[in-house]
């Protein structure tokens, strides 16, 4: 972990019971502070990682990390988030204050000076030292065991290697392999209905090999569980090893905390209630609605509530978990304001999870990007628009026109009959053959229309459609369509010429479609 990190995710994954692994080998580090977004398409994992840091679920492998302390197996309420969610979840039957004070009636504060006898003072900082010196030595212990394990785990897992027929399915267990066998006999099914004819020969022969596919699924699924069993025996010591690791880094803590409870902290009195929640209510800019039930409130109204409730209980951490999804556009744009206006004005850490790209950008300190369950890009809002590192993160925030050019050597390629200089130094370790082709984007925004003679490209404009701010002009070229987004206006029909700046070309490395999508 980097010693300016605050959160770190580590090495974090996330199987269900039945066997769906929704995120797996997920390593983040955000600073205190930073406004991070967690940005991918519906299904992409991203809330399921907001849960697990708010505590909601837990991982099943790796660390979540919060101020140098594993805090997996923490209750909600003993970590430092604070969670706003995307319906609001206000109680209906309570007005605006009384939502907002209902956290607040189980904060507490330290007690004066004169009800805290200095023998209070010297008693917990002797728990303190006491419960520290006693995690240590437990923490060491475990840690030594946890280590043995995981060398045998790792000898177990090397058997998998050792037939040809295990090594595809190692992760598979029961509900994978039951959900591999229904999927295999849908196939055969509808290759069947479709056919009409059963009796013909290349119907006859693929329902055979699914029948093959079945029969050599079963013989190899079937041969390795005595080794899964050995394997998921470890991995469960593992789990159980490491929840008395981080039982043991929270030790000291939670022993301050119950000393603290009982004898040197109190509740709120009903005026530092009121204050608080009437500070908040400022906050958020809801003065003068305090009494307001949340059916008498807009959308975004109802969301500056639950915001304010989540303030008010002074977490480090503030969890979104798309609170800006089911408002109208205007409201959102408001709303967006006012989170960046909180964030700065209060400095705590802000995790945002959506699949607004426009949001996203416009938030962020940092924006991680994420489809099928893992991470595919961080970086600054600028970093992951101008240097997409694929072609599906070039397509997926704004829009890109894409191209091929073939490698001419060191950094250099040819496109159209020029030379195009490589800014991507991650690709060019991959290059091997002179003339291949590799693809590069470059923004709407970034490509000028020029005179035909001045081009890098010919083409003819096909629409012009008025945007407000500017134009979406469509180019048609004898090999490309181009979107291009200026504040000059063209006409259909017209031949123009096209041309970028060499800084406005990025080449993307190549991907696997169904490692992204």
């Amino acid at each position: 972990m980097k010693k300016s990190s605050y959160i770190s995710l580590q090495k974090i994954a996330k199987t269900y019971a039945d066997g769906f692994l929704a995120v797996t080998d997920i390593n983040l580090d955000i600073n205190k502070g930073e406004f991070v977004t967690l940005l991918g398409p519906s299904g992409c994992g991203k809330t399921t990682i907001l849960k697990m840091i708010a505590g909601f679920d837990s991982p099943t492998e790796g660390r979540i990390v919060i101020n140098g302390i594993d805090v997996k197996d923490l209750p909600p309420n003993k970590r430092a988030t604070a969670t706003v969610f995307q319906d609001y979840a206000l109680f209906p039957n309570m007005n605006v204050l009384d939502n907002i004070m209902y956290g607040i009636k189980t904060m507490r504060v330290k007690k004066d000076a004169k009800d805290c006898p200095k023998e209070l003072t010297q008693q917990l900082a002797k728990i303190k030292q006491e419960s520290i010196k006693k995690s240590k030595v437990e923490i060491a212990q475990s840690t030594k065991t946890l280590e043995k394990l995981k060398k045998e785990l790792v000898k177990e897992v090397d058997k998998y290697e050792k037939k040809e027929i295990w090594k595809n399915i190692k992760n598979m267990r029961w509900n994978q392999y039951q959900a591999r066998v229904i999927e295999l006999q849908e196939k055969k099914r509808n290759l069947l209905k479709n056919g009409m004819v059963i009796l013909d020969k290349t119907i006859s022969a693929n329902s055979t090999k699914y029948d093959h596919l079945f029969h050599d699924l079963k013989k190899a699924y079937l041969s390795k569980i005595p080794l899964d069993k050995s394997v998921d025996k470890i991995k469960m010591r593992i789990q159980n090893i490491d929840f008395w690791i981080s039982y043991w880094e929270n030790y000291p803590m939670l022993q301050v905390d119950k000393f603290e409870k009982k004898y040197t902290t109190r509740k709120l009195t009903k005026t530092e209630i009121n204050k608080t929640a009437m500070d908040a209510i400022k906050t958020v800019g809801l003065e003068g609605k305090e009494f307001k039930f949340p059916n008498e409130l807009s959308g975004g109204m109802q969301q500056r509530v639950a915001v304010a409730r989540a303030i008010v209980v002074e977490p480090e951490i503030i969890l979104l978990d798309e609170p800006l999804s089911a408002l109208d556009a205007k409201v959102r744009k408001e709303m967006q304001y006012e989170l960046k206006r909180l964030h700065k004005e209060l400095g705590l850490t802000f995790i945002l999870v959506t699949h607004d790209q426009e949001e996203a950008l416009s938030l962020s300190d940092k924006v991680v990007v994420m489809s099928r369950g893992k991470i595919r890009q961080i970086g600054t809002p600028m970093d992951v628009y101008e240097e997409p590192i694929n072609h599906w993160i070039a397509s997926f925030i704004g829009k890109g026109n894409f191209f091929k050019a073939k490698w001419a050597g060191k950094n250099k390629f040819a496109f159209e009959g020029k030379t195009i200089l490589c800014d991507n130094p991650n690709l060019l370790p991959k290059l091997s053959k002179k003339d291949e082709e590799h693809e590069f984007v470059i923004r709407p925004e970034d490509i000028d229309i020029v005179n035909p003679n001045d081009g890098i490209i010919l083409g003819r404009v096909e629409s012009v459609a008025y945007h407000g701010l500017m134009y979406e002009i469509i180019v048609k070229s004898q090999n490309h369509t181009i979107s291009i987004n200026t504040t000059d206006k063209t006409v259909v029909g017209k031949n123009v010429g096209l041309r970028w700046n060499p800084e406005d070309v990025h080449f993307l490395m190549p991907t696997r479609n169904k490692e992204v999508l």
